[in-house]
């Protein structure tokens, strides 16, 4: 079971020899107790954003996400707190049904060599859209040829950003087995904030050996099996 806020917060005090916080305390503490509630989001974070291929992220943020397309409009932008997108998974549809086909990802270098002249040309005309590429600025999308009509849908797998914690009862979305991981990196920002770099020194190895064999286990293993199939 997935370790709450609360608990990996007193675990982290408890390693440090502080008082934990009970839960009436929780949502204002202070001095080393506040600090430590602010550590775990930082050591949360941290392995978060280490890696995008943490299949922990898809599974548990992942949503179908449905853009209305406007006539003659080629490029769309992603809601706030998208993160990473399925590019194999597009497809458009229109609002009758007489039309729905997956949408071929392409680089968007490709497009500008080889496409975009031609949807300038037709850009009054437009078509159904074909092909799906990533923005430059990385938070859209844009479709060729430009949709010739404003009934079209165009749905797409993705993953959202994973949030920190805020109540007590928020849970990681870590596996359990590696909440350790975590620990020794909260572990690590209590022990600098109370100034002892010796012990801080400790935790912060402890926590980048734990940090690559969770990613030895989880990642790379999973890239292994792949590659079998």
């Amino acid at each position: 079971m997935a370790k709450t806020y609360i608990e990996l917060v007193n675990i982290a005090l408890r390693d440090i020899n502080e008082v934990p916080i009970t839960e009436a305390n929780f949502p204002s503490p202070r001095g080393l107790q506040a600090a430590a509630k602010e550590m775990v989001n930082r050591a949360y974070a941290d392995i978060l954003n280490y890696s995008k291929e943490w299949p922990f992220l898809s599974e548990k943020t992942t949503a179908k996400i449905s853009v209305d397309t406007v006539n003659l409009q080629p490029t769309y932008t992603f809601d706030t707190g998208v993160d990473r997108i399925d590019w194999d998974s597009f497809f458009i549809t229109s609002a009758d049904g007489s039309y729905r086909s997956f949408l071929q990802p392409i680089d968007i270098d490709f497009y500008v060599r080889h496409l975009k002249v031609r949807d300038l040309e037709n850009s009054t005309e437009g078509g159904e859209p074909i092909f799906v590429y990533r923005l430059k600025s990385d938070d859209g999308f844009g479709l060729s040829p430009y949709p010739d009509d404003s009934d079209f849908t165009v749905t797409f797998a993705a993953w959202s950003k994973p949030t920190l914690l805020t109540n007590s009862s928020d849970t990681v979305v870590i596996p359990d087995r590696y909440y350790t991981v975590l620990i020794s990196r909260a572990r690590y920002f209590l022990w600098m904030f109370r100034e002892n770099v010796e012990q801080a020194e400790v935790a912060l190895n402890e926590y980048e050996r734990g940090l690559r064999q969770m990613h030895r286990d989880i990642v790379d293993k999973q890239a292994i099996q792949m590659k079998a199939v």
